[in-house]
């Protein structure tokens, strides 16, 4: 996992985002967001396996989201529910984050080693799903008529991505096979 391609994708999406709605606070938000990311990218040995795959969905795989967007036109921020702009910014994520986190993701190599790897990656997978769908819903339910609102609703959708990945981290831990050689304590 390359800390500076983690940071190299959250500059692209302080970009892209400034781009789509050009707003200063925001942006300098989103800046110091992206330290606290990069503090956690460049010292990344030194936390649980499982944050490399945070790293590769928020980095490459935030930048992947909004891409995947963009090929329809509209931004996945927009206004409502789209199928077409969801599908496509999923896709986005996935292409650019998935194979990186099979490769380059502790967790995921560790799991590789147990004969678990693609049923972590899919608990992974359907987890970020439904925390992206879950952090979609405010979009649907409140008109926010000010441009500025991309840079609120991409932070929602990418902290909702993180706690739906967590409480599949936390379902994979209960699923993992014991070790052989240490009792179980009950």
């Amino acid at each position: 996992m390359n800390p500076t391609l983690i940071l190299l994708c959250g500059v692209a999406q302080l970009a892209l985002l400034y781009n789509q709605s050009p707003w200063i606070e925001g942006a300098g938000v989103g800046a110091c967001v992206l330290a606290i990311v990069a503090i956690f990218a460049y010292t990344r040995l030194h936390w649980d396996t499982h944050v490399d795959m945070f790293l590769a969905m928020t980095g490459p795989g935030g930048l992947g989201m909004i891409l995947g967007a963009l090929i329809t036109g509209q931004s996945c921020h927009d206004v409502g529910w789209n199928w077409a702009s969801f599908a496509l910014m999923s896709l986005g994520m996935a292409v650019a984050s998935m194979p990186l986190c099979w490769f380059r993701a502790r967790c995921l190599l560790e799991a590789r080693e147990q004969g678990r790897g693609v049923q972590a990656l899919v608990l992974d997978w359907v987890g970020m799903q439904a925390g992206m769908m879950l952090g979609h819903l405010p979009a649907t339910l409140v008109h926010l008529s000010d441009t500025r609102a991309v840079w609120l609703h991409h932070g929602i959708i990418l902290v909702a991505m993180s706690l739906g990945m967590l409480a599949a981290a936390v379902l994979q831990a209960s699923l993992k096979p014991a070790v052989v050689g240490i009792p179980n304590r009950t």
